[in-house]
């Protein structure tokens, strides 16, 4: 009778955690659905509400986020909230900065949406099959994952690496093949997709077109792949690592078939940069925008053209789960850190920031740029996300006092950015590489990358001094 009575208590619990999380994915997504109708329809009343809304997520996610993001989030919230009322500030003002990362928040939230329809399709699975042909290949299995990453990653963010992972995972290939490979393949993307969040972020402080800034920082990612596909080459030749023999003896039809899935994907892919590409040159809206109408205009438009809903049905529910559960620490830090920015401007501590660097800058340039990317690096692997750190050096760091242009300043911030992803033990990237292959967090940044860091750094800062 009790083990009757436990287990009708534990369905319950599970049913009203079910509930909680649709609910919260509900919310998060009427959210973002606001940010989408005030752009068009703004109004003072309606700014107010949304401030309101995105408090009432930020208190639903604060409690399930983990312990570090939780204390920063919640103690640059409340310090916000200190410096708006100490300088009297209205309440509108202060909605302004609680929404001063949302449209950060949104993309985050929305751009999965776009890797729904792909999943339908097969095209990954396409992707797997020709990824089995080159098994017993280290350095065409390393090219052909980085590759992957570079043109997935700037569309499914780090969704790339978890699903690529889960459909090569059973192939025995070497960890450190995997971690090289996936590190070296998705953090040259950081440095120019205008899906990804440092990007994003930083186009959207320093009011830089993409159109403007896409160029260089493709051209650097471009080279970046390079010299990473290059150190694999020179590290292959002194550790002979071998993965298990597949014998696969595929028909000419099934190849063909996959080659068409491959190249419907990649066109795919360019369309949806190129359309975002185009739309801000015709529109002129915030690139950050454009990309969450398109995360919710493509499946809209596929499955119009697909009579596949069952299928789209099981993915939502995924992904509102996803959106419930997996994206606390986002939320916290989002919406708290653009609160945070925004309120320090025009306190003498902000004016300290600047004084600090402008004088850094008028010592040795070099040594300016090596300050800011130590201190990405340094706060981001103490625990202080990118986020944070980044959003306060974009509000109170003025470039043309430093002497470096908008597009050398982005560089910059973007290169740190990509570096302290790869070695901060805490950071969202190295953790699911390191929880993929079953290593360290300190192992899979430092021990088996550190070369490819260290020419990350010199390439990044190379191309900052030619811009700046």
């Amino acid at each position: 009778m009790n083990e009757l009575m436990e287990k009708r208590v534990r369905i319950n619990d599970i049913k009203r955690s079910l509930k909680e999380t649709f609910f919260k994915s509900y919310l998060i997504f009427f959210m973002c659905l606001l940010y989408i109708v005030q752009f068009f329809l703004p109004s003072p009343n309606l700014q107010i509400f949304l401030s309101v809304v995105c408090l009432i997520v930020f208190f639903s996610s604060l409690s399930k986020a983990q312990f570090i993001p939780r204390i920063f989030s919640f103690g640059m919230l409340i310090t916000g909230l200190s410096l708006y009322v100490g300088k009297g500030h209205s309440f509108e003002m202060i909605s302004d900065g609680v929404l001063a990362n949302l449209p950060l928040l949104a993309l985050f939230v929305l751009v999965p949406l776009i890797s729904i329809p792909m999943k339908i399709e097969g095209y990954l699975d396409s992707v797997i099959y020709f990824m089995r042909r080159i098994m017993n290949k280290p350095t065409k299995i390393y090219g052909g994952l980085t590759l992957l990453l570079f043109f997935l990653g700037p569309v499914l963010n780090l969704g790339a690496i978890k699903l690529l992972h889960g459909m090569i995972k059973d192939l025995k290939i070497h960890p450190a093949i995997l971690v090289k490979s996936y590190l070296a393949g998705f953090s040259p993307v950081i440095l120019w997709s205008p899906y990804i969040a440092s990007v994003a972020l930083v186009l959207l402080y320093l009011n830089i077109p993409i159109s403007e800034y896409i160029p260089v920082g493709i051209t650097l990612a471009f080279v970046q792949f390079i010299v990473g596909n290059v150190l694999f080459w020179l590290w292959i030749k002194r550790n002979k690592l071998v993965s298990e023999q597949v014998v696969l003896h595929p028909s000419e039809e099934e190849t063909d078939k996959n080659k068409k899935k491959i190249l419907s994907l990649f066109i795919t892919l360019l369309l949806l940069m190129g359309i975002v590409f185009f739309m801000e040159s015709v529109t002129h809206w915030p690139m950050m925008f454009l990309v969450c109408l398109l995360s919710i205009g493509y499946p809209l438009i596929w499955l119009i053209f697909n009579d596949r809903f069952k299928e789209l049905k099981k993915h939502l529910k995924d992904y509102q789960i996803q959106t419930s559960t997996s994206l606390n620490n986002e939320v916290v830090l989002f919406l708290s850190a653009g609160l945070f920015g925004r309120a320090l401007s025009g306190t003498s501590f902000a004016a300290g920031i600047q004084l600090f660097f402008v004088s850094i800058s008028s010592v040795s340039f070099i040594l300016f740029c090596l300050t800011i990317m130590g201190t990405i690096v340094a706060l981001t692997f103490l625990g202080v996300h990118q986020i944070v750190v980044v959003t306060v050096l974009l509000t109170q760091v003025d470039p043309s006092l430093i002497g470096i242009t908008p597009i050398g300043f982005a560089l910059l911030l973007m290169t740190s950015w990509s570096i302290a992803s790869i070695i901060s033990p805490i950071n969202p990237l190295n953790i699911i590489v390191s929880n993929a292959v079953n290593e360290s967090s300190i192992s899979v940044g430092l021990k088996l990358n550190g070369v490819y860091v260290i020419s990350m750094a010199i390439i990044g800062l190379a191309f900052v001094n030619i811009v700046h």
